[in-house]
């Protein structure tokens, strides 16, 4: 489950940087619909399905909402700011 929770924060992460809000519903029906049938083949009773279902949706959204935090602060120069290296060492007169 650990795995896939961290792979559902990358890819919510993923779709925060590059797309709009409105990947996150298909996104999310998938891994709620997905993360639900798996539980139930894998025969963990339905109420534990539901319960993982519902914190994989959550962690989808998580990793949506730091991937537009870090779009935003990419776009506004925030973070990954690249200073130009002067080769030129003498002292400005």
């Amino acid at each position: 489950m650990g795995i896939l929770l961290l792979s559902l924060f990358l890819v919510g992460t993923f779709f925060g940087i590059r797309f709009h809000v409105f990947v996150l519903i298909p996104a999310l029906a998938c891994a709620l619909g997905g993360t639900f049938a798996i539980k139930i083949v894998c025969g963990e009773a339905v109420p534990l399905a539901l319960l993982h279902a519902g914190l994989a949706t959550a962690v989808l959204q998580v990793g949506y909402f730091c991937g537009m935090m870090l779009g935003s602060m990419a776009a506004r120069g925030h973070i990954f700011q690249w200073q130009s290296i002067s080769l030129d060492h003498r002292p400005n007169r």
